[in-house]
């Protein structure tokens, strides 16, 4: 079909005459009516391929530098359903992660593309673990930190990438103030090869690592539920004073019994210019077990003395001095009834009670070794008389639980040294 154009117009009419033309005035371009819908279909064509081309050229922009337009490869691009747990585990939210994914993923094109993490990663997190809501749950909420998330792929086949995917985690139950307690580690790591092509299915291999740790965190809490003093709600510290009895050449105090002569067997140091010698000091020891939901720690408290290693000089066995050394093994008992109740008053850190109790356990062994010196310092090691019956008597109402002469005798406030630390 030919289209003619001609420019020349007279007082609005073409030309030519006819109907057949389409005319425009003051010098405009005049077509027949067919050319002008051969003209906007060139003119649509013209504009499509233009659209196609642009946007064949995008996609494989796209595919050249990455999934954002970046020399970089955002994770958790799929979509998938939420990793829904058993009742029997409790909340996960992540606590930390590094900066940014170690390691590198290959584009379509094969060229290296880093990994980022995406916007709001620790949103997605709690997207990707839920957990059976229980308003009785009795396990206290978990924290989980990313240590280590490598993604690592290198050239193989034609077409193909292949890659290393590891995984390191370390999971922590937080105790009432919110410290973390470690509970265990986790690492997953798996190696596979992809084609160029399917850059997503690095997600789906993450997603799969994230839910071996999943299955693997519910191992765990089944294997040592009520058995992991983590696991327990709270805390029950039960101290109790254990007397009497002898073990390995170790007597251990008893209320109403007495030493005598023949319990100081050691040897008396040389050129010592003291009577007599006694050897006392305190033990403490624990034991830990989850009980209905609690965990549960027996504090055993004893007080003892050991005769080999307390002598008496040859001759100088008289009454007196044996209700100085006497004293002397009073003294540590006084200690230990005090420790108990400290204990007693303590507010206990599920995560740090171990620490809590040795800090309390020092506290009571320097205090001991302070009042032993007082004591000597004060009777002049027993030759003072008029002071000795003072600590006699001190001694005594302590052991019934009323420290305050002891507290005057050693010469400090009572709530300055023989209260908890």
């Amino acid at each position: 079909m030919m289209c003619a154009v001609d420019r020349g117009v007279k007082d609005g009419r073409a030309s030519r005459g006819g109907g057949g033309w389409l005319a425009k005035r003051r010098g405009r371009v005049l077509l027949p009516e067919g050319c002008f819908w051969v003209f906007l279909l060139v003119f649509w064509g013209f504009g499509f391929g233009h659209a196609l081309l642009a946007q064949q050229s995008t996609s494989s922009r796209l595919q050249a530098v990455g999934m954002d337009g970046k020399d970089t490869y955002t994770l958790f691009q799929r979509s998938v359903s939420p990793l829904v747990l058993p009742e029997a585990i409790p909340e996960l939210l992540l606590l930390q992660r590094p900066e940014k994914p170690e390691g590198r993923i290959l584009g379509a094109d094969g060229r290296p593309l880093s990994l980022v993490w995406p916007p709001y990663v620790e949103e997605k997190f709690r997207v990707l673990w839920q957990y059976a809501a229980r308003p009785e749950r009795e396990v206290p909420p978990w924290r989980w930190e990313i240590q280590r998330l490598l993604i690592d792929e290198v050239p193989a086949q034609a077409g193909h990438a292949k890659g290393e995917l590891r995984l390191e985690a370390i999971f922590y139950a937080l105790d009432a103030y919110a410290r973390p307690d470690t509970l265990f580690t986790f690492t997953n790591s798996l190696s596979y090869t992809r084609p160029l092509s399917r850059i997503s299915y690095v997600d789906g291999l993450l997603y799969r690592a994230l839910g071996g740790m999943r299955d693997y965190a519910e191992r765990w809490l089944t294997a040592e539920q009520g058995r992991h003093p983590a696991l327990a709600r709270g805390i029950r510290v039960q101290p109790y004073l254990e007397e009497g009895g002898t073990a390995r050449d170790t007597i251990f105090y008893a209320s109403g019994e007495t030493l005598s002569w023949s319990d100081f067997r050691g040897r008396m140091s040389s050129g010592s210019r003291f009577n007599a010698s006694i050897f006392t000091t305190l033990a403490m020891d624990y034991t830990a077990s989850v009980e209905n939901g609690l965990l549960t720690v027996p504090v055993r408290i004893r007080a003892f003395m050991l005769p080999r290693d307390s002598w008496v000089r040859p001759g100088g066995q008289s009454a007196y001095a044996l209700n100085h050394e006497q004293r002397h093994f009073d003294m540590v008992q006084v200690v230990s009834l005090l420790l108990k109740g400290w204990l007693e008053g303590f507010v206990w850190s599920k995560a740090d009670f171990e620490g809590q109790l040795n800090q309390a356990f020092m506290h009571a062994y320097r205090l001991m070794n302070r009042l032993q010196e007082a004591y000597d310092a004060d009777t002049s090691h027993g030759q003072r008389k008029e002071r000795q019956v003072l600590w006699d008597a001190a001694l005594d109402q302590a052991l019934e639980g009323d420290f305050q002469a002891l507290a005057e005798l050693y010469g400090l406030p009572m709530e300055y040294e023989l209260l908890p630390p």
